[in-house]
Order: C-alpha cells, then sequence, then structure tokens
C-alpha cells in the first residue's frame, strides 16, 4: 500500500493523470457529502465516508481482507489516523472467490499481514496485488474506487 501524508503530495506525484485529479476532487467533496451514502463519477470512481467501523462493517468480510481487481481501493483518513492491515493477495489464501458483480474477493489473514496507518489527512492507495482490512478506530474515514484503467474519463 502506498501511502500519502496528505492530498498536496497525492496530487504532485499524480496529478497529471485525469483519474487521480478526480480523486483528489473527490476528497475535496467530503465535507458536503452525508455520511454512508455513495457517490459516483460516472463508472469509473464511486466514494463515500462514514466512520471507519461502520465501512469495515459495510464491507461484510468479517475478519477476512479484501480485494479487488478492476478498481483500486483509495482510503482516505478524513480526521483521525486510519489503520489498515494489507496483505499480498498471491499468498492470502481465498476465503470468499471473486465476484465479478462487486469486484471483491475475500481473503484469508496470512503471517504476511502488516499493519499500516494512514495518518490524519492522508491517503492509502491499495494496489490490484493487495488485500486489506479496515480497524475500526476514532473518527471518519472515505474509501474512494477508482478504475485502474489508465485512459479513463473520456467523457467527463
Amino acid at each position: 500500500m502506498r501511502v500519502f501524508c496528505d492530498l498536496d503530495s497525492l496530487a504532485r506525484e499524480r496529478g497529471a493523470v485525469k483519474k487521480w485529479r478526480r480523486v483528489c476532487q473527490a476528497i475535496d467533496r467530503l465535507p458536503a457529502i452525508r455520511p454512508a451514502v455513495a457517490y459516483s463519477v460516472g463508472d469509473s470512481l464511486t466514494y463515500w465516508r462514514d466512520s471507519a467501523a461502520r465501512l469495515l462493517a459495510a464491507w461484510d468480510a468479517g475478519d477476512g481482507l479484501v480485494a479487488s481487481r478492476r478498481y483500486l481501493n483509495v482510503l482516505h483518513a478524513v480526521d483521525a489516523d486510519l489503520t489498515v492491515q494489507v496483505a499480498p493477495v498471491a499468498v492470502a489464501p481465498v476465503r470468499t472467490p471473486y465476484d465479478d458483480l462487486t469486484d471483491r474477493e475475500v481473503h484469508e489473514p496470512t503471517d504476511s499481514l502488516r499493519t499500516v496507518t494512514v495518518p490524519a489527512g492522508g491517503i492509502g492507495v491499495v494496489d490490484v496485488s493487495e488485500a486489506f482490512r479496515l480497524l475500526p478506530g476514532s473518527g471518519d474515514a472515505a474509501i474512494i474506487r477508482i478504475t485502474v484503467e489508465e485512459a479513463s474519463f473520456p467523457n467527463k
């Protein structure tokens, strides 16, 4: 998982690509959106915010780790540090097979599980080669799902 300490560092490193500019715009809009309501930009970016505990429950993966194939999971720690556990998909046993409709596969925790802290205001980008789970904590978090395709948003 790649961690950016703040929105500016994400914008500096990846802002030349339109999909990452859209991620920055979604993060800018978070204060104005209602918790637990999903928002989208077409079908290439979806986002929502809530408490980390409620976001964790919404994934309905129990103590499993979630992996995706078509979308990157971008985690934003809105107002408190966000603790995330991450493991390589290649070594984490599959608990629930991949579902093309949800773009999710649930994996078992493994010995290679590592804990990452996304600082308040920071952003963590979970690669498709990784499975993750949020740990309950204080404060709000946001999950932004962005297409893995590099050429996106042709109509935006």
